[in-house]
């Protein structure tokens, strides 16, 4: 067992010899060939003023944290629809789609 292992590392170790890497030059991809650095960069001295009407970190979290309050208090309104059977519930769709046809055929073009 041990020949055969390091017969399997010296072949390993001869095979990464003869492994040869591309070289690449990627300045002569295409992506690269037809683009030309301008020097033309404007001046740190003409960047905009960092604006002062931004939201503190705390003024984030409060306001999230009103909006999760308002989300957990939200409750489904109960009615007729969660009390339907499947074909109460089909007909009523079909009644309402009905009106809606015809609310759009009585729309003038």
């Amino acid at each position: 067992m041990k020949q055969f292992l390091l017969i399997t590392a010296a072949l390993s170790l001869s095979a990464c010899s003869t492994v040869k890497m591309p070289n690449l030059d990627l300045s002569k991809l295409a992506d690269f060939r037809d683009q030309k650095i301008k020097g033309d960069y404007p001046d740190v001295s003409e960047a905009p003023e960092a604006p002062t009407d931004v939201r503190s970190d705390a003024e984030w979290d409060e306001a999230a944290a009103q909006m999760v309050a308002k989300k957990n208090t939200f409750e489904v309104p109960g009615g007729d629809a969660q009390a339907m059977s499947d074909r109460e519930f089909d007909a009523k769709l079909r009644e309402l789609t009905e009106k809606v046809h015809a609310y759009k055929a009585d729309d003038p073009k």
